[in-house]
């Protein structure tokens, strides 16, 4: 990484689709494989008919090596924080963690990485180095600085929210 003060940057997953979501967030965690030592994600089986078979055998190992038996649940768990150090730990969790409702990994000197809703928000704590990497690899997709996105993507919520209302006032 470079020697600028690290800020917080969103991947623009709007207008991707689930696979290409998928595939930024898959770019993102193994950009960062290097300094991450640790990681946690839930698992929402819940929704598990929904997931190719490579995710589900992924999510099933991860059950198996760190949901106690007393703890697993049919329908929602969570891995707690695990050392991701291991080639097949960290397989496992990057093929998984796209489909996470909840995500984070932590390098030695804090949390570069947090994702949430099947991928839909990708945050990444960058200096001005890890910052041109991940553009680089991650092109044409954008990294945004987290403010600007949440004003942004704010924006556009509250305009789309305004424009229907409208709609249904004017019927």
């Amino acid at each position: 990484m470079g020697s600028e003060s690290p800020a917080w940057y969103v991947v623009d997953t709007d207008g991707l689709n689930d696979d290409e979501r998928a595939a930024a967030c898959r770019v993102v965690l193994q950009s960062l494989r290097p300094v991450l030592v640790r990681g946690e994600c839930d698992i929402p089986w819940s929704v598990a008919e929904t997931w190719a078979p490579e995710v589900v055998a992924a999510a099933t190992r991860l059950r198996e090596r760190f949901v106690p038996a007393s703890r697993r649940d049919p329908f929602y768990e969570q891995t707690g924080v695990q050392d991701v150090r291991d080639p097949q730990v960290w397989a496992d969790f990057v093929t998984f963690v796209p489909e996470a409702l909840d995500a984070t990994f932590w390098s030695t000197d804090g949390a570069p990485v947090h994702l949430s809703d099947q991928a839909d928000c990708i945050a990444v704590r960058a200096d001005d180095g890890l910052l041109e990497a991940l553009t680089d690899v991650l092109a044409p997709v954008r990294l945004v600085p987290a403010r600007v996105s949440f004003t942004e993507r704010t924006a556009a919520r509250l305009r789309g929210l305004l424009n229907r209302v409208m709609r249904a006032l004017w019927r």
